[in-house]
């Protein structure tokens, strides 16, 4: 399945979900621009276009819960770009407690290189993780020997089973931006943790 996706991260956590981390959103036909706001590079190109065709991050991911442990192994590569776009996979692999292991179909999205800043939003907001999301300083964290100096943002979501308290640490040098994401809804003693397990950037060995 395809998708172009004109806007991105609005509320857009999965948390202690079992998808594949913060993910975009898609803003639904009816709301995009057609006024003459300006156009901004989309900064989900930006960040996509800085790699070879192919490169790719893999992120696992550890769900605890009342119905117990799931894992969760989310795959995002680049599969081409252009100058209009670039075209990114995500590949999702589920393992619930004993059940066997589910293997999602590959999503793929379209982001253009530019797009129409929504009325009464700002350029900034769309370099967030989430609207919420507010910048707790920078940490490196290895993944596999590599150093990666990430920004770290914390906020805490709302949903049916209670706040949700959530930390992601970002990296502009790692294809897909996340390298941990750490959340917990206490109401419910449901948590979540979800790290790097590999980087590969194309033509290059694996970091």
């Amino acid at each position: 399945m395809v998708r172009f996706v004109f806007g991105l991260l609005l509320l857009s956590i999965v948390g202690c979900g079992v998808g594949g981390g913060i993910q975009p959103a898609v803003i639904p036909e009816d709301l995009k621009s057609t006024s003459d706001r300006p156009l901004v590079a989309h900064p989900e190109y930006a960040h996509w276009s800085q790699f070879p065709e192919g490169s790719y991050s893999i992120r696992r991911k550890e769900v605890v819960g009342k119905n117990g442990k799931t894992i969760v192994t989310t795959k995002v590569q680049l599969k081409s770009k252009t100058a209009e776009k670039v075209s990114v996979e995500m590949q999702v692999t589920v393992k619930r407690g004993d059940d066997p292991e589910r293997v999602n179909d590959p999503d793929v999205t379209d982001y253009p290189a530019q797009f129409q800043l929504p009325e009464g939003m700002q350029e900034e907001q769309f370099s967030l993780p989430s609207l919420k999301a507010k910048f707790s300083g920078e940490e490196a964290l290895e993944v596999d020997g590599q150093k990666y100096e990430c920004k770290k943002y914390v906020w805490t979501e709302t949903n049916e089973a209670g706040p949700m308290e959530v930390t992601v640490w970002r990296s502009d040098n790692v294809p897909g931006r996340t390298v941990k994401e750490v959340s917990a809804t206490q109401n419910v003693g449901e948590s979540s943790s979800e790290q790097i397990i590999e980087v590969k950037i194309a033509s290059q060995e694996s970091k």
